[in-house]
């Protein structure tokens, strides 16, 4: 949910709440040892972060804006681990949590430079800058036994460990440039290019396995007449792809996922109506995310997207009564 308006002429602006990370896999590993049984190491990571962010646009020059997000990011992870013995109860099963909640400020810097070709048709090109963030976060480590399960809920026996600390999750600095063609209420095409130097992340002074990641991505949207009294001549079509090389090597083999992306605006009001453009945004992504060599994973995915842009002419003075 987010919300934008103009403070002056020359002064922009923005607020909202945005999910930034998310954590979420439950994954079981079953091994067998003689005069022990049948083994189950299993994985689970559950929540997520959140960003609270302002942000504020200026154009110091014409043709150039310069902008800044000041954000606050917060939330909980909490990475599980469980090792149980299905096949006999005599033995005592061992859980491990390790829970980061983070809650600091985080920032985000920006640079566009836009130009009029023609009437009508507009150049864009912009970059992004993220530097890299040491936020500060609280950590628990607690590992127990327990018997078993009743009615799903563990009863656990003993506490082996629990250990709070304080530390810094190092979010890495990141890079991002791209470039549109608008020809306004009409079509718009554009690319991005993202960098994430990944390699420099920590939590708690511990490094992970996590490598630099590249993403490109291009997409278009084609509205036939935004002017017409035809309701589908007015509807935006949308179409697009992304590559990633994500931030995860495994085996020797990065990660890679791709993309492609469709949607659709479809307008909320008549266009006689002071102009409005918002609209209800509906759009659907086909993806794959992974390999089948070295015996890992390959995944195909699809998602749904449902969103509302509300673009209305608010807080102007009444001239009539």
């Amino acid at each position: 949910m987010l919300f934008g308006f103009p403070i002056t002429k020359w002064w922009k602006s923005s607020i909202g709440l945005l999910p930034y990370s998310a954590v979420g896999y439950h994954v079981n590993d079953l091994s067998y040892k003689e005069n022990i049984g049948t083994i189950n190491h299993e994985f689970e990571g559950q929540g997520g972060l959140s960003k609270f962010y302002w942000a504020h646009a200026f154009e110091p020059i014409k043709s150039i804006s310069i902008g800044a997000n000041v954000s606050y990011i917060f939330g909980t992870t909490n990475k599980v681990q469980n090792v149980t013995f299905p096949d006999t109860i005599y033995m005592l099963s061992t859980k491990l949590e390790n829970m980061v909640s983070v809650g600091d400020l985080y920032v985000e810097l920006g640079i566009q430079y836009y130009k009029e070709i023609k009437p009508n048709l507009l150049l864009v090109i912009g970059g992004v800058y993220n530097p890299k963030i040491n936020m500060n976060a609280d950590g628990a480590y607690l590992v127990r036994t327990y018997l078993g399960e009743i009615n799903d809920i563990e009863v656990f026996r003993d506490t082996i460990e629990y250990k709070a600390s304080k530390g810094k999750v190092v979010i890495p600095e990141s890079y991002g440039f791209g470039f549109s063609f608008n020809k306004r209420d009409h079509w718009l095409i554009g690319v991005d290019y993202k960098y994430d130097k990944w390699e420099d992340y920590r939590s708690f002074e511990r490094s992970d396995s996590l490598v630099n990641s590249h993403t490109i991505a291009a997409g278009g949207e084609y509205t036939p007449n935004y002017a017409s009294n035809s309701y589908f001549n007015r509807v935006g079509y949308r179409l697009g792809a992304r590559f990633s090389q994500t931030y995860l090597n495994i085996r020797d083999a990065q990660i890679n996922n791709y993309g492609i992306t469709f949607g659709i605006g479809l307008p909320l009001r008549s266009n006689a109506v002071r102009g409005s453009k918002s609209k209800v945004n509906i759009g659907f992504e086909a993806g794959k995310r992974g390999t089948m060599e070295k015996g890992l994973i390959q995944e195909n995915y699809f998602n749904f997207y449902l969103g509302v842009s509300v673009n209305e002419f608010w807080f102007f003075k009444r001239r009539y009564e």
